[in-house]
């Protein structure tokens, strides 16, 4: 009978966690007992175009009535994240060659040669790793109509709320975006940003979308949060949400915000809502539409 109870309480608790882990949905409201603001955390999918936002009636509703948008970074302030890269781009073909296999090293060549563009070989693998996976899933993926970046998820939301009047505030300072782009002297962490790019590489050389189901994973809400998992820390994602949380803390006491980052930040021990979870707000999911 032990035995059975035992089992059972197992079964229960990863019940239990599976369901706080996939609760269906991209959107969470933050309360803290004792204040009487609530606010809202929506992650969202870089690559996505922006007008799914609005089949989204709930998280569209909440962000009109939100007296402040925080977003990973304004609109006005990423037209500094290029001039940023520009700054920090140190690479080389031979750089690249040297974590390049023969057939990787030819595959990018042609790549290269297809886009008429060798200012691929100027960029670090992190950066290129960035830049070709909004190239892959703006041209291969999304199955709405392909529009321009402006009209990509994030910013379509905060053009959505300059139009209702409601301020917009980033979260990352140019310090952040300069030390996440920099080069990184892991030379295993290099090798694997390279492999990704060449497989990219390969796949829109070949027309293959076979690596798209993840956005529609996304758009069904059926994102998996590994709130027990410490997750990896890609492009400064661990440090960025501690220096986040400086700011959202401050403003969720005083304000209603609307905060509309990258899923990620939402993710493992160390995402946003763990985050905030510890500091002693009731974070919980509601549905996104």
């Amino acid at each position: 009978m032990l035995k059975f109870l035992v089992t059972a309480l197992l079964i229960a608790c990863a019940s239990q966690s599976q369901a706080q882990n996939k609760p269906h949905t991209v959107l969470w409201q933050v309360h803290k007992p004792g204040t009487r603001h609530t606010s809202y955390l929506f992650g969202t999918f870089h690559e996505v175009n922006g007008p799914y936002f609005s089949s989204l009636t709930a998280s569209a509703k909440h962000l009109s009535r939100a007296q402040l948008l925080f977003v990973e970074r304004r609109s006005e302030d990423s037209k500094q994240v290029e001039k940023i890269g520009q700054e920090v781009a140190s690479w080389n073909s031979v750089k690249w060659h040297s974590l390049l296999t023969s057939q990787q090293r030819s595959l990018f060549a042609r790549f290269v040669e297809k886009a008429e563009d060798s200012t691929y070989y100027q960029q670090t693998p992190l950066m290129l790793r960035l830049g070709l996976s909004r190239i892959y899933g703006q041209n291969f993926c999304d199955t709405l109509d392909r529009v321009s970046g402006e009209q990509l998820l994030d910013r379509y939301i905060e053009k959505l709320a300059l139009t209702q009047q409601i301020p917009v505030q980033s979260l990352d300072t140019q310090v952040d975006v300069k030390k996440a782009l920099s080069p990184v002297s892991n030379l295993a962490a290099e090798a694997d940003h390279a492999a990704y790019c060449v497989d990219l590489m390969d796949k829109m050389l070949r027309n293959d979308g076979s690596e798209c189901g993840f956005i529609q994973t996304y758009k069904r809400f059926e994102l998996n949060y590994e709130f027990e998992q410490p997750g990896r820390d890609v492009l400064g994602l661990v440090e960025r949400n501690e220096n986040w949380m400086s700011i959202l803390d401050g403003a969720f006491q005083k304000k209603n915000c609307f905060v509309a980052v990258g899923f990620r930040h939402l993710m493992y021990k160390k995402g946003l809502i763990q985050q905030l979870r510890r500091r002693g707000y009731t974070v919980t999911p509601v549905a996104a539409r």
